[in-house]
């Protein structure tokens, strides 16, 4: 079965577009560009716009398929037609071997460019998250070596060109390899200082060494955390925190702690 609907405006199908969930499809007059342009090459005579228009109506009989007559610029009417991909390898089955191929192997390329292009968007649009990610909250190279990894695993294309290991070190350090760090209540504990972890935070937050952001959970309320500053890479660095992919876990450097615990008075 089909439907026909009446329109004055020239109707142009798409090139087997394919949003999600919906089949890809091919108006009847690309189609007929397709056989036509195969039956040049291999000398053989074209076929009319009606002629194929039969072909359609008598190969797709008892078929769904959709149809739609539209008024030309001369004021002739024109039947489009939208056809599934099955649909149009079903009407150029009746071609010649040499032309068969050649369409089916030209509706294969297409069907191959238009699922290709959901993933290239998709991909893209993370890369553009993890680049804003990186420019406000400077996660450690580990961290964006991970990040890089996950995107890699959620399209699925081989990270396998990643590096193992990154060098997490101060903005300043010279020596090419990467500094031990510690969570900050660890450290306070191992330098005696008698502060909890969320005092010593302010007093890093007014030396400018943190900053305090936010982000949205689930249920749409705001969740505050820390992060380092470009001021306070001399001293530490930020993880991706275990409990949110979206929040930093600030981490220290263990030879640079005491030297930052001055710094802030503590």
């Amino acid at each position: 079965m089909h439907h026909t609907t009446q329109t004055s405006n020239t109707i142009t199908a798409p090139r087997f577009m394919k949003p999600e969930n919906v089949a890809a499809t091919m108006s009847g007059t690309e189609l007929l560009a397709l056989v036509n342009e195969a039956r040049k090459e291999f000398g053989e005579a074209v076929i009319r716009a009606n002629v194929f228009a039969e072909r359609i109506k008598d190969e797709l009989d008892g078929e769904y398929y959709k149809s739609f007559v539209v008024q030309n610029l001369n004021n002739t009417l024109s039947t489009v037609f939208e056809l599934t991909r099955d649909q149009c390898m079903l009407v150029s089955m009746r071609e010649s071997k040499a032309v068969r191929r050649k369409v089916v192997a030209k509706l294969n390329a297409l069907d191959a460019a238009a699922r290709s292009i959901p993933m290239a968007s998709k991909l893209a649009g993370e890369m553009a998250i993890m680049e804003c990610y990186t420019r406000l909250l400077k996660p450690a190279p580990s961290s964006q070596i991970m990040m890089l990894a996950k995107i890699s695993q959620n399209n699925g294309l081989d990270s396998n060109f990643l590096p193992a290991y990154a060098v997490d070190a101060a903005t300043d350090s010279t020596d090419g390899s990467s500094m031990p760090t510690k969570a900050l209540t660890a450290l306070l504990r191992d330098h005696g200082i008698k502060m909890s972890a969320a005092a010593f935070n302010v007093l890093l937050g007014a030396g400018g060494y943190l900053k305090r952001l936010t982000r949205n959970n689930t249920k749409k309320e705001v969740v505050e955390f820390w992060s380092v500053t470009e001021l306070g890479l001399r001293f530490g660095k930020n993880l991706t925190s275990p409990n949110n992919p979206r929040e930093t876990q600030p981490h220290w450097y263990v030879d640079r702690f005491a030297d930052l615990a001055r710094e802030v008075g503590a």
